[in-house]
């Protein structure tokens, strides 16, 4: 059997790959205009897929660079804050060596006091150091000042406390909300603590593992500089002497391990930026087109698709002949 084409078979093969060129001919021009190879999911929907996955790739390499920048501006701001209580603390070192000078008389022991009393009002404002509006010094409990600067109600000394919430005596909680580490993710699944608290400034063991409080150093300090026994004002250039270069240590130590966070997150950034290149690379290769190649398509496109019209428009026109047949 022999199957008869007709004008209306013929007519919609012609409209189809009419179609079927203007379609490819309209991408195409698309693609030039956009300079991307997909523009919507059905141009392949695995390409797509993979597109997607990539630039979310990138966000989350944008939020850790983020992270990293944050984390290094709050370092920085620390080992400034640490420099300044390290540079408080070797005055008053050198005002307690001082204080052994036998012609010293009372005039004289009064104004070491003074001195000393506003250094350690200094560390007390060093401790409630803020950066972009948080406590640096406050581990999680970023909104509240970790440290009270206040008069001893008995020797009307100045002294530093813990600061409670709303003035009250600080809890554990507060102070393990102190304790708490901040911390900062940098790359995928890997987190660093960048924050130095209170807590480490003042409490820390000497090279033999006794327990220091520099808080109670200051004020015994201040007490044995009232003293009139020569007992209680030698301890000034022993014991309290040798507090304060535990202090001075305690710091050096901080401000190394502040130094190799901050090699760190030079590091991190440094990987980050490159992993960020690489897959902007992959991203282009699958994502952008060549432009020459593209045109050169597009030019094909447009050929074909003229010629379609030519022939169809020759072909579509039935004479009365074929109309009789």
């Amino acid at each position: 059997m022999i199957m008869r084409i007709t004008n209306g078979m013929t007519n919609r093969n012609f409209n189809y790959n009419l179609h079927k060129n203007l379609t490819r001919m309209n991408k195409i021009d698309n693609q030039l205009n956009t300079g991307k190879e997909i523009n919507k999911i059905s141009d392949d929907p695995a390409k797509a897929s993979k597109i997607m996955r990539l630039k979310t790739d990138i966000a989350k390499n944008a939020q850790y660079n983020k992270n990293i920048v944050d984390a290094t501006n709050h370092l920085d701001v620390t080992d400034k804050a640490l420099e300044q209580a390290n540079d408080g603390l070797q005055k008053m070192r050198e005002l307690l060596v001082s204080a052994g000078n036998a012609t010293y008389g009372s005039d004289e022991r009064a104004a070491l006091k003074e001195e000393i009393s506003q250094l350690v009002n200094k560390m007390g404002d060093i401790l409630n150091t803020t950066f972009d509006g948080k406590y640096i010094f406050g581990g999680e409990r970023i909104d509240q000042k970790p440290v009270e600067i206040s008069k001893d109600p008995i020797s009307g000394n100045i002294k530093l406390d813990y600061n409670g919430k709303n003035g009250q005596q600080i809890t554990q909680v507060e102070l393990d909300q102190i304790k708490h580490p901040l911390e900062m993710e940098i790359s995928s699944g890997v987190k660093i603590d960048y924050g130095v608290n209170a807590i480490q400034m003042l409490e820390f063991k000497d090279k033999d593992g006794n327990d220091i409080n520099l808080m109670e150093s200051f004020g015994e300090i201040l007490q044995n500089l009232d003293a009139t026994d020569e007992t209680a004002y030698k301890k000034l250039i022993t014991k309290n002497l040798e507090q304060i270069d535990n202090a001075l240590q305690n710091i050096s130590n901080i401000r190394g391990q502040i130094g190799s966070k901050q090699n760190r997150m030079e590091d991190a950034l440094e990987r980050n930026e490159e992993e960020k290149f690489n897959i902007k690379e992959i991203l282009s290769s699958i994502e952008d087109i060549d432009f020459a190649e593209k045109t050169i398509d597009y030019v094909t496109a447009m050929t074909m698709y003229t010629a379609s019209l030519q022939a169809s428009s020759k072909i579509m026109q039935p004479s009365l002949i074929d109309y009789l047949r």
